[in-house]
């Protein structure tokens, strides 16, 4: 990833959200969400989406950890996450593979 691979690495807030979305089945360990995202993401949007998730897993309430962002809007108000209705569903033959 780092050394521009095409790799899509699975943290904390990538499985979470991932999960939240039903990317990938609710029981998936970090390593089965690796395999089953490196298989459907495109390798040109990999980095990007990667980053896109770590940041927005750091900054919504509703999508961190016990809904707790480790960086609150300054402002301290509540934004509408993007993400309250899942935008693609993964059909469950791709998710069964994991």
């Amino acid at each position: 990833f780092a050394l521009s691979r095409d790799e899509f690495p699975v943290d904390t807030h990538v499985l979470r959200i991932t999960k939240m979305l039903k990317w990938v089945p609710g029981t998936s360990t970090r390593e089965g969400a690796y395999e089953c995202l490196n298989a459907m993401v495109p390798n040109d949007v990999k980095m990007d989406l990667h980053c896109l998730l770590v940041k927005h897993g750091k900054h919504c309430y509703r999508c961190a950890a016990n809904g707790k962002p480790q960086f609150p809007p300054k402002d301290r108000s509540k934004f509408v996450c993007p993400l309250r209705l899942p935008l693609i569903a993964v059909p469950d033959v791709v998710k069964s593979e994991f």
